[in-house]
């Protein structure tokens, strides 16, 4: 397997690319930052003191839940207990569905098409 001659070519102008790249870009100081030069020494502070041991209190519980009293049973099938007129849900499925569907029949559709033509010989 050869290169290319194309590729001979880019090689040295990458590389040239690389290099002034890497030594015209600015060094990162990442989490430690540089020392100043000329600073004098470095000195650590010392740590924090401790934190003074305050007493505990402890929290006050919540107070019981009760659960709200169940809604009254309405008669599903509209009698006369019911109070209004019977109502049934209505369902429709959602316009994603229905384009899916769409897409799917066409498809379909055009599967047949196609089967019909080739099975001719006009």
């Amino acid at each position: 397997m050869s290169i290319p001659a194309k590729l001979w070519k880019m090689i040295p102008t990458a590389a040239a690319g690389a290099a002034a790249f890497t030594l015209t870009t600015q060094t990162a100081a990442a989490f430690f930052p540089p020392i100043p030069v000329g600073s004098g020494p470095v000195t650590v502070s010392p740590p924090p003191p401790p934190p003074i041991d305050l007493p505990v209190v402890p929290p006050v519980p919540p107070p019981p839940f009760v659960p709200p009293p169940p809604p009254p049973i309405v008669n599903p099938g509209g009698g006369p207990d019911c109070g209004g007129p019977h109502t049934r849900p209505e369902t429709v499925p959602e316009p994603a569905t229905v384009v899916s569907g769409v897409i799917g029949l066409s498809v379909l559709g055009g599967y047949a098409r196609r089967r019909r033509k080739a099975g001719r010989t006009d």
